[in-house]
Order: C-alpha cells, then sequence, then structure tokens
C-alpha cells in the first residue's frame, strides 16, 4: 500500500497454493499518489513463516529499477531454470550411460535417479504464483524428492563400495521420510519436524565421506565422489544454519544446496564417463585378445599362412566354383639332411611368401602339414588356376640365399583340382592330392591338372 492506497499484490490471497518467498518484485506508483510525507505499509499472508528482506524496499526510478530487475533474473531465477535442464541432463545421461554398464555398474542407475529427484528440489526457490495444489503437499514433496536422492546416492554407495554404514544411513534416512510425512498435519509442524530430521541427511553425506575416503587410494571413483560430497556437505551445513537460526541475508538469497547438487551431479557424470570409457576400452582390448587368440588358432605360427583344420573348413563353407592347388616341395628331406633344418625351416617360409605374393586378395593359402601347401582360389576356373600356379613356381624358383652366402634352387611339384559341384572337402583334397601325386610319379617340379583318368 502506498498512501493507503492498494498498488499491487503478488501470489494466491485465495488460497495457501503460491512461491514467492525467493523473489523480486516490482510496483508502479502512480506520481498523484506522491505527497510531502508518504506512506508505503507491506502485509504479508504466509501459510508457516516470514522471512526477513534480503534486499530493503527501494523507491527508484523504472530504469534503475528495470536494471535490478535484469540482474536479478539474470543472477538467480535463469540460474535455477539452468540448474533444472543441467540436472535433467544429468539424469538422462546417466540412465544412458547406467544402461550401457548395466553390467559392470549398477549403481549409476541409482545415481542417475537421484539426479532427477535434486531437480524437484529446485522448483521450491522458483516463482510460482499459483500452484494448484495445497502448499503442504508440494512441501512434502520437495522433502521427499530431497530425502529420497539422498537415500538412493547412499544406497549406490553401498553397492559401489560395499560398506553397510551407507546402507543403513540410506534405509535410516527413508524410515525419516516416512516419519516426517506422517506426523506433518501443517506448515509448522512440517517445518519443525525437518529441521530435526534434516541432520538425518547430514549423517548420509558424512557416510559418503567417510566411505569415499577411506576408498580413495583404491578407486578413482572414490576420489570423485569425496570431492564432491565435501561442496554438498558445506552447502548443508550452510543451509542449516541460515534455516535453523532463521537467518536472511545477502548471503543466503540464493540457495546454494542447488548449486552443490547440480556439482554433484555433474561429478557423478564425469565419473560415468569415465567408466564408460574405461569398459570400452576394456571392450576393445577383450576383442583384440580373442582376434588375436582365434588368429593364432586358424594359422600356422612359422608361416602365418592358414593351418590345416582353416583350409579343410574353409573348403567345406565355399560355393563352387572354386580351384584348389596342392603344392610340394621336392627333395625337401635332403635339403634338410645337407643343410640342416633351420635351413630347411628358411626353405618352408621362402615357399609360404611365395604363395601369397601370387594369389588374389579373395584367395587363401594355407600349410597343409610338413612341407606341403595349399592355395583355394576363389571364383577360379581351371585355365586361371593353372596361370596362378605357374606364377607361384615361378616364384618359389627364385634362388633362396641362406647365410652361409649360398644359394639354393628350390623345385616344387603342383596338382591343381577346380570343382564345379558341391562335394566334400575330403573328396576335393583327394582329387587335388592325387594330380599332386601324379606331378611327383612323373618327374616332379611340374603342375598337372586333375582329371578321371589319373591314377
Amino acid at each position: 500500500y502506498f498512501n493507503n492506497i492498494l498498488i499491487g499484490s503478488v501470489g494466491n490471497l485465495k488460497n495457501d497454493s503460491s512461491i514467492i518467498w525467493n523473489t523480486i518484485n516490482s510496483f508502479d506508483i502512480d506520481k498523484k499518489l506522491i505527497k510531502n510525507e508518504n506512506e508505503i505499509v507491506i502485509e504479508i499472508y504466509a501459510n508457516y513463516e516470514v522471512g526477513r528482506f534480503s534486499f530493503p524496499p527501494i523507491i527508484t526510478n523504472i530504469s534503475n529499477a528495470n536494471k535490478i530487475l535484469n540482474w536479478f533474473k539474470i543472477i538467480i531465477l535463469n540460474l535455477y531454470i539452468i540448474a533444472i535442464g543441467i540436472l535433467w541432463f544429468a539424469f538422462i545421461l546417466l540412465l544412458i550411460l547406467s544402461y550401457l554398464l548395466n553390467k559392470a555398474k549398477k549403481e549409476f542407475f541409482y545415481y542417475s535417479l537421484a539426479a532427477l529427484l535434486f531437480s524437484f528440489y529446485i522448483f521450491d526457490n522458483i516463482l510460482i504464483y499459483d500452484l494448484g495444489i495445497p502448499l503442504i503437499i508440494f512441501k512434502k514433496f520437495i522433502f521427499a524428492s530431497v530425502y529420497l536422492a539422498c537415500s538412493l546416492i547412499s544406497y549406490g554407495i553401498y553397492l559401489q563400495f560395499k560398506k553397510k554404514i551407507n546402507l543403513f544411513l540410506g534405509v535410516y534416512l527413508l524410515v525419516s521420510l516416512f516419519i516426517m510425512l506422517i506426523i506433518s498435519s501443517n506448515m509448522v509442524v512440517l517445518k519443525k519436524v525437518s529441521n530435526i530430521f534434516n541432520i538425518v541427511i547430514f549423517f548420509n553425506i558424512f557416510g559418503w565421506l567417510y566411505t569415499t575416503f577411506k576408498e580413495r587410494k583404491k578407486s578413482i571413483d572414490a576420489q570423485v565422489i569425496l570431492i564432491a560430497s565435501i561442496f554438498l556437505l558445506f552447502s548443508f551445513c550452510y543451509d542449516m544454519f541460515f534455516s535453523t537460526f532463521q537467518k536472511t541475508s545477502i548471503l543466503n538469497i540464493v540457495n546454494i544446496n542447488i548449486y552443490s547438487s547440480i556439482i554433484f551431479s555433474v561429478a557423478l557424470i564425469i565419473l560415468v564417463i569415465f567408466n564408460y570409457i574405461d569398459l570400452e576400452k576394456n571392450i576393445i582390448i577383450e576383442q583384440e585378445k580373442r582376434n588375436f587368440f582365434y588368429y593364432k588358432s586358424i594359422t600356422d605360427s612359422m608361416t602365418e599362412l592358414f593351418n590345416h583344420q582353416f583350409i579343410v573348413n574353409k573348403i567345406e563353407e565355399l560355393s563352387p566354383a572354386f580351384s584348389v592347388i596342392m603344392i610340394d616341395a621336392d627333395n625337401f628331406k635332403d635339403i634338410n639332411d645337407n643343410y640342416g633344418h633351420h635351413i630347411g625351416d628358411l626353405v618352408i617360409k621362402h615357399i609360404a611368401n611365395a604363395i601369397k605374393s601370387s594369389i588374389r586378395e579373395c584367395d587363401f593359402a594355407g600349410r597343409y602339414g610338413g612341407d606341403e601347401f595349399i592355395a583355394i582360389l576363389k571364383n577360379c576356373n581351371k585355365d586361371d588356376a593353372l596361370i596362378i600356379a605357374e606364377r607361384i613356381q615361378s616364384n618359389i624358383k627364385k634362388p633362396l640365399l641362406i647365410p652361409s652366402g649360398e644359394s639354393i634352387n628350390i623345385n616344387t611339384s603342383f596338382g591343381i583340382y577346380t570343382s564345379n559341384d558341391k562335394e566334400s572337402s575330403a573328396s576335393i583334397l583327394q582329387k587335388a592330392d592325387k594330380a599332386l601325386y601324379n606331378s611327383k610319379k612323373n618327374g616332379k617340379d611340374r603342375i598337372t591338372l586333375y582329371s578321371s583318368d589319373i591314377s
């Protein structure tokens, strides 16, 4: 009222469904109402408490009033909206990552729910002219959100670090919430009871500090939660002081519990992201291990060609038409006897390299056993197979220089079979082997195409 004239009001005057305690409001004064002596009267109708003004009433011109209002919106109101957005983002991200980490980190699901519940707490600080529900129900919902959020974090920490004190404190917090909601019949009782039971939140936060401090050397997770809990404990004690002693000043116009909740949620996001990165890294490492051991299981360690079993399996898998070339080193025993087994190994590697360098990318080369090799040529008729076999033979014939400085000429025999119809691997290999045997029988160092009249 200005000089007994009502110039404005804020909130719902019909019932107790407004939240206006943390706001700044402006009212225009008609110049015609101004006298030499003026009186301002402020009437406040409160459901359960009336706080002191953090800022005194200010009478100023419209320009200055707008500046004050703009700064207030930027510093407080907009930040609260941003805070809600951050916490909802934290909830969604934590939920997604907890799903991806489900097998490894179940506790992050509870952290995600805590972030969502913390966001509801912020609505107690936002200007709401008409809630649509009684204030007592709204305030109980706010307290329930905070208590449940802290209880979920305690349970998550219990799952993560296996300390029963966190489980006990989380359950104790839920019991306290249940008692508070039951016995609080009006806002006055709710205010008094909450001031008492809020100490249980303090114990829960202290429990987080205790557990993570003990686990800090073993776990990076513990270090992150420890630092975030310190911020939360400081802000909680700060808010408890002003709430308990009914202190209202410029220092607590902004509820720093909200920002500590954001810091805690962001810390959890960082924590989950690091865990997700570690999980992905471990998956990649495990995949690489599996690939390594699988590669080892299908290859010959000396030549790095595919081994006997892989070649047999591959022939069973392939659809006609394809060709199989069997290759055998001529007089390999003589090389071992004359030069030693270490030179024999060099000859085996020389033949393997010649085969690999002579076939196409779509083909397969394997060591069939001892000094016998095989090449599988996909979608290849007998004429093309003969050309590839001649190329392999030519590359094998290139002299092999051994450590003594001497060069060795290597001869090989070939047998080729082209499969145009579906048949067993045993049948295909038997026919290729018959063609190879024919090359050996007819003087070695030659290539033979399989035909039905080969004995």
